[in-house]
């Protein structure tokens, strides 16, 4: 199964207010996969001067999801770093090295292979940064220097808004001077670090548990074994703890069905090669028209790619 990026409430504020048409299809939090979610970011008429000054303008409390706001409230850019590459992959497949450089900070990042990841995505996350950076600690701060492996939409504007120029490398990396990386953060809030610490545990359990169930359904899909009874057994529960869980972690068994069944039937459509009865078979419906009638609720619910957060 594909890893999803996650957009809380906060996340969804933030896109919004820097001009991203995310539909939320009455849901107050999405999951999209990599595919989806690279396409809010080769949307027509994007103002990217507008974007890259308002990541800096509309960051805060209200538009930082957990993952995110545990880090503005840390006690330091350095602690920040590290808690936030700690929860990195609540928040998607992306992952964080936090590392020295020559007594300062260097972050550097990890994104999927495939897709390619769009040029304003790369600027946005360092912007993201850059913006940690400068409303956080008490004294604001910019990075030392800032490398990415395509130059950012706008270049001048970009470099303007961050405060530092931009080179190509390899991997996108941002680094900060040791005075930067020890500056002491003015909403350093010790017992919201703890709540939030607590909350992202909980996040990080239920999305185990969600894993493992997708993992299960995708194995009983195409033996037509996907019934909740069947799936409860192969994870070592009973049907009504696993009802339970799945209610505590903000889902159902339909639902999970159903995103399962949509996100492989995207890919075996993108793979081609297979017929339609090949494809209703390994999704686990008895016949063609099934699957046919499957698609169509799929393509109006846009579940394709998209789904419900915990």
């Amino acid at each position: 199964m594909t890893e999803r990026f996650h957009l809380g409430p906060g996340t969804l504020a933030y896109a919004r207010a820097l001009g991203f048409d995310v539909r939320l299809g009455g849901h107050k939090s999405l999951a999209l996969e990599p595919r989806v979610y690279y396409g809010l970011f080769s949307q027509p008429g994007l103002d990217v001067a507008q974007i890259y000054h308002g990541v800096i303008a509309h960051f805060g409390f209200e538009t930082l999801d957990p993952a995110l706001l545990i880090g503005l409230c840390s006690e330091t850019l350095a602690a920040a770093a590290l808690r936030m590459a700690h929860y990195k992959s609540l928040i998607g497949p992306l992952g964080l090295d936090v590392g020295q450089d020559g007594g300062g900070l260097q972050l550097r990042f990890h994104w999927p292979d495939q897709p390619p990841v769009p040029p304003l995505l790369l600027a946005i996350e360092a912007l993201f940064w850059g913006a940690l950076a400068r409303r956080g600690p008490v004294e604001p701060q910019q990075p030392l220097r800032v490398i990415l492996p395509e130059l950012p939409p706008e270049r001048e504007i970009f470099e303007k808004v961050i405060g530092a120029k931009v080179t190509l490398g390899a991997q996108q990396e941002i680094h900060f001077s040791a005075q930067a990386a020890a500056a002491p953060f003015a909403g350093r809030r010790d017992d919201l670090v703890t709540v939030l610490e607590r909350s992202l545990c909980v996040v990080a359990t239920d999305r185990s548990f969600i894993t493992a169930l997708r993992q299960a359904l995708t194995a009983a899909l195409p033996a037509g074994r996907a019934s909740i009874a069947t799936v409860a057994t192969e994870l070592g529960m009973s049907r009504r703890t696993l009802q339970r869980r799945l209610g505590e972690a903000g889902t159902s068994f339909r639902q999970e069905l159903m995103a399962v069944r949509a996100a492989l039937d995207a890919q075996l459509i993108e793979a081609r090669g297979h017929s339609s009865a090949e494809a209703a078979f390994l999704l686990g419906f008895r016949d063609v028209n099934s699957l046919y009638r499957a698609r169509k609720s799929w393509d109006g619910a846009d579940t394709r790619g998209v789904e419900a957060a915990e």
